[in-house]
């Protein structure tokens, strides 16, 4: 499991004064990208000419609301690989470990100029593999 603390913003709540649903999958790609980029890959995946990795599908379930100013840890897992596609889950936690929101997101790796599926990277796919968990 990766594990990503951040701290929520002011500007990131709805007038209600908890997190706006959809910032939720703001939090959740911060984590992602966090990710990403402590594997250190020979390739920069988000801003190179050959690959695109776009979400295709997204989930959220909120448990508990999630106010400003608080300080959250978002536990990242991988629970599926395909050839060209993979799942990620977000577990959104206050201090006490308690779950808060929990999303889901599904990529796919697609080539830029084609705009077409291709197998995942051997390098990405070892990453991911090492997060891997059995739901």
């Amino acid at each position: 499991m990766f594990t990503y603390t951040t701290r929520v913003n002011f500007y990131d709540a709805d007038p209600a004064g908890i997190l706006f649903f959809a910032n939720v999958f703001k939090l959740a790609h911060s984590t992602y990208e966090d990710f990403m980029a402590r594997a250190k890959f020979k390739v920069n995946y988000f801003t190179g000419d050959k690959y695109a990795i776009p979400i295709i599908h997204t989930g959220a379930d909120y448990i508990e609301p999630i106010f400003p100013d608080s300080t959250i840890k978002i536990q990242l897992s991988v629970t599926e690989v395909k050839n060209s596609s993979f799942v990620l889950m977000y577990d959104l936690l206050n201090s006490k470990d308690e779950v808060l929101a929990k999303c889901k997101t599904v990529h796919v790796f697609i080539e830029k100029n084609k705009w077409k599926k291709v197998n995942i990277p051997a390098e990405v796919k070892k990453h991911l593999r090492k997060y891997l968990v059995r739901n």
